[in-house]
């Protein structure tokens, strides 16, 4: 694996078109330096007789109520409280768009 140094941070935030100040890029690279501490020691435990699995327990637990229906409202009932609605549906401020 090709070391990340500083300089390779620099152009790749250049390339990026992000802004990162030496501090930050420091900051960025000692956060970098602990992931890949703590990828290789997870590379460097030895897996040989372990089977694959895909739920880390034997028996799947739920801890996931059902869903059951209380107090159910009417439409009309939610849309009395609404400051502003149109047919049967809230009627908000427009946040997407143009802004200047």
């Amino acid at each position: 694996m090709e070391t990340i140094n500083k300089e390779m941070v620099k152009k790749l935030t250049q390339t990026l078109m992000i802004e990162m100040s030496d501090d930050e890029i420091n900051d960025s690279l000692d956060e970098l330096s602990v992931l890949v501490n703590q990828i290789n020691k997870l590379k460097s435990i030895d897996t040989t007789n372990i089977e694959p699995m895909v739920y880390p327990f034997e028996t799947p637990t739920t801890y996931m109520r059902n869903d059951e229906e209380t107090n159910i409202l009417s439409q009309q009932e939610i849309l009395k409280n609404a400051p502003s609605t149109y047919q049967h549906y809230f009627k908000v401020a427009k946040v997407v768009g143009d802004h200047d």
